[in-house]
């Protein structure tokens, strides 16, 4: 009787100790550390230090070729694009630039244009219908599911190369791999290639009353999530401060501005922003977003877009200063948009005062003579208004 109750003690002790390496073992696997950074560069097809967790994989055939691939990518992008972005925002955008909040609608994944533009912004809020995804667990993933993932960010980003352009299309069909999906992977890999430190990634959700909450907050029931999305800490420098890219997956709606509204209540804080807007369906030109684009501009001090952003009209000369730059003599029809709203009074403008642009932008690059347009509105002072 004795070995009875003796073999029962050891095998419930044995049962309890079991119970407790396993629960340890799940709570460092919650709380282990990731590093953001080596995901991102991993991503963006750069070679790791042996000392990564990630390096092994680094060694995988299918890796290499990602990374041949990528580098003469990005060598592509930095010739079409950013040396002669960087050159063109020094001279026309900088002497304007306050280093608040920089804020993108119908951004998809295309962080490289947002930070090249503004790249001293203090937080970068970008709001698309696209999914941001979930944080990749790259080492989780077999090789074919991690070579399927890799070639679906390549084909995403691919037409930022020659025409500094993400088609909606092909966003709407690559990011929905399931082995890398979402705009994360395509807003680390330009982090990654622009040299970003990223410090921290967090899944956040908007709530219904209009405020920003990391998705990990159990007390939140996600039934009262309106839009999801990521949170990216990243330093541009080692000695400088962290900075904060906020990506939220959300339909932009005429009402999306009110105060009622979840994402009204999100903006309502947000002031003296710096804008961009390029390929965006000319839909803010619709009669019923009239309310969304005086909202906008009354948060805005420095905007830059292409003749699909807000309509010319809205800038009234007592308010705004503003300056065009390359070509546009009419709206460019798009497939699901035939008919697009002609601006006669920008064409004019055009005409007498457009100054040279040395890069593509928004649907420039679809015309057939490949002109792109685009229009930089700056918000006179107060003092300068009362002149």
């Amino acid at each position: 009787m004795k070995n009875k109750i003796f073999s029962g003690l050891v095998f419930a002790f044995y049962a309890i100790c079991m119970c407790t390496h396993a629960f340890a073992t799940e709570l460092q696997s919650k709380t282990e550390t990731v590093n953001y950074n080596d995901m991102a560069r991993y991503l963006a097809g750069i070679q790791l230090e042996q000392q990564s967790s990630l390096y092994p994989l680094t060694q995988k055939k299918f890796f290499r070729e990602h990374s041949a691939m990528m580098e003469r990518f990005w060598s592509e992008v930095l010739r079409e694009n950013v040396f002669n972005i960087i050159p063109w925002r020094n001279s026309h955008l900088m002497p304007h630039y306050d280093y608040g909040t920089a804020f993108y609608p119908l951004s998809g994944g295309d962080f490289i244009n947002f930070y090249l533009f503004y790249p001293l912004a203090k937080k970068y809020i970008m709001v698309s219908l696209e999914e941001a995804g979930r944080l990749p667990k790259l080492n989780s993933l077999k090789d074919h599911e991690l070579q399927s993932g890799l070639r679906s960010l390549r084909n995403a980003i691919g037409n930022i190369a020659k025409k500094n352009y993400m088609m909606s299309a092909i966003m709407k069909h690559e990011m929905k791999n399931p082995f890398l999906e979402g705009t994360l992977p395509t807003i680390l890999v330009f982090a990654a290639r622009m040299e970003l430190d990223i410090r921290r990634i967090e899944p956040v959700m908007l709530t219904a009353r209009g405020t920003l909450v990391s998705a990990a907050d159990l007390s939140l029931s996600k039934d009262e999530a309106v839009a999801t999305g990521n949170r990216i800490v990243f330093k541009a420098s080692p000695t400088g401060p962290e900075r904060e890219l906020i990506y939220l997956s959300m339909r932009l709606r005429h009402d999306s501005f009110d105060p009622v509204a979840p994402g009204g209540k999100f903006f309502s804080d947000l002031r003296d922003l710096n804008v961009i807007i390029k390929s965006a369906f000319y839909l803010l030109h619709r009669a019923s977003f009239g309310r969304f684009c005086t909202s906008l501009l009354e948060r805005t001090r420095l905007l830059i877009q292409d003749d699909s952003g807000l309509p010319y009209s809205f800038f009234d000369n007592s308010s705004w200063n503003t300056f065009l730059f390359g070509h546009y003599t009419h709206p460019l029809a798009l497939r699901d948009m035939k008919h697009p709203v002609d601006q006669p009074e920008l064409a004019r403008e055009f005409k007498n005062k457009a100054q040279p642009l040395p890069f593509n932008f928004g649907y420039g690059t679809w015309r057939t003579d490949k002109k792109s347009n685009l229009i930089m509105a700056v918000r006179k002072s107060k003092k300068s208004n009362q002149k």
